[in-house]
């Protein structure tokens, strides 16, 4: 807020307004480094849980359903790692210390590894992934986010509205830009 050039009561109320807004943008701050620094530290011990449910699945003898069980933590770890590796990506573009790599590239290839990606969920829902997006089509953006926001939407896709159907990965270019 201006100050004004009186010393009279709207001075003093855009003086303490702006404090309010300093201190709640350093609490914020705080926040979001808090939040970074908790997936950071987290993020080490879950992927050694991990690995050593993976190391167990592998083992002779195991039940078919124990091994399916251990599987399926293994998935659930994954997914918790996904998480905050989400939450280290929005902590680095909000406090600007994400590096984008921008770059044109071929849509295609990106739609498919998402699908292979999440092709064992959709199994899992009876889902079709299906890919409807001609070959050469460019894309010029940041590729590790494209790939997180599709992602994304094929969760929730998944998640809330899928049940038996299938799930398009679709682009169209829009006044000769895609």
């Amino acid at each position: 807020m201006p100050l004004s050039t009186r010393d009279d009561d709207f001075h003093s109320l855009s003086h303490d307004i702006n404090q309010n807004l300093e201190r709640i943008e350093r609490l914020m701050e705080q926040v979001r480094s808090t939040s970074s620094h908790i997936a950071h530290e987290l993020r080490t011990p879950l992927t050694h849980l991990q690995n050593r449910l993976y190391n167990l699945t592998e083992r002779q003898g195991l039940e078919h359903e124990m091994r399916e069980e251990l599987h399926q933590a293994v998935e659930e770890v994954h997914k918790i790692l996904g998480l905050f590796r989400t939450v280290m990506r929005i902590g680095e573009i909000e406090s600007g210390r994400c590096v984008h790599q921008f770059a044109r590239f071929e849509v295609r290839p990106l739609l498919e590894e998402v699908s292979e990606y999440y092709q064992p969920l959709a199994d899992a829902h009876h889902c079709q992934l299906l890919i409807d997006a001609p070959v050469g089509t460019p894309l010029f953006g940041d590729r590790a986010l494209l790939f997180q926001a599709l992602a994304n939407l094929i969760e929730n896709a998944l998640k809330y509205a899928a049940q038996g159907k299938a799930i398009t990965l679709s682009v169209e270019p829009v006044h000769k830009f895609v």
